[in-house]
């Protein structure tokens, strides 16, 4: 009997050690399967993240929106004492005020108003409209924005200095070239930075030209050439411009090129006309 007990007891050892062997392998099994999903997840959620990156800019965009709005509804001001000049001619102090006129995507348009304090009095010397685009931070999605209207609402000059640029073109017999509604967007995006920026240049305000532009709106070239101009008032006038300079006249005249685009932005009294043309 004592010998029969002893081999029940073995067996039943062995079985307990059997379960805990096999039941070990199962959590290991089962932890080994939560890793695997643990990468999964994170994988997925780094998806999400960049999707929610996305959101966020839109949100952001809606803010710049609301408080542009804002800024061209409300005048303030601000007076800057450090800019206090006093004259030693004549012992008169000068001093400026910075009216916010405008908020376009952080560049801030000023009516800069200097004043002069005689006996005592506060009196208005000169007043000239600034612009400061140290914060300026638009994208190009901001800007396709305004232009898609923009090019609507010029359909009928747009298309004036595309004849007068054919025109010249006729003259050394060249074939016409083609308004492109891609290239016209792209011009007036020009446009629009150029006025916001204060910065009249083929050097956009990155650092970048009208090429890495075209490359941002998905527009394929292999040549391109860009005109600007400020100041005119009419579409013959620009374009008579244009044609009267050497270097903007090549580009009018290039036998490469096959399509064009037209800008046109009114800003701080001024007009602001840029030409895109494309193989």
């Amino acid at each position: 009997m004592k010998k029969d007990k002893i081999i029940i007891w073995g067996l039943g050892l062995w079985t307990l050690l059997l379960c805990g062997i096999i039941a070990f392998n199962i959590l290991n099994d089962i932890n080994s399967n939560n890793q695997n999903d643990n990468q999964v997840i994170e994988k997925d959620f780094y998806f999400n993240s960049t999707v929610g990156d996305f959101k966020n800019d839109d949100q952001n965009d809606k803010v710049v929106k609301d408080d542009n709005n804002v800024n061209k509804a409300n005048v303030s001001y601000e007076t800057n004492k450090d800019e206090k000049l006093a004259s030693n001619k004549d012992s008169l102090a000068y001093f400026k005020e910075k009216e916010v006129l405008e908020d376009n995507f952080g560049s801030i348009l000023y009516n800069e108003i200097t004043y002069q304090i005689k006996n005592g009095e506060k009196i208005k010397v000169k007043a000239e409209k600034v612009v400061d685009s140290t914060n300026y931070h638009a994208t190009v999605a901001d800007l396709k924005k305004i232009a898609l209207d923009i090019v609507k609402n010029n359909e009928d000059i747009y298309k004036e200095i595309v004849d007068y640029t054919n025109n010249y073109r006729l003259e050394v017999g060249l074939d016409n070239l083609e308004m492109n509604y891609d290239l016209n967007i792209l011009a007036t995006i020009r446009a629009i930075e150029m006025a916001y920026t204060d910065l009249f240049s083929h050097t956009r305000i990155d650092g970048s030209n009208c090429t890495n532009l075209a490359n941002n709106l998905n527009i394929f070239y292999k040549k391109m050439g860009e005109n600007i101009a400020h100041g005119y008032n009419s579409g013959l006038l620009v374009t008579k411009g244009w044609r009267d300079s050497v270097n903007h006249y090549k580009n009018m005249i290039n036998s490469d090129f096959k399509k064009i685009g037209i800008g046109l932005f009114k800003f701080n009294n001024n007009n602001y006309w840029v030409q895109i043309f494309t193989d």
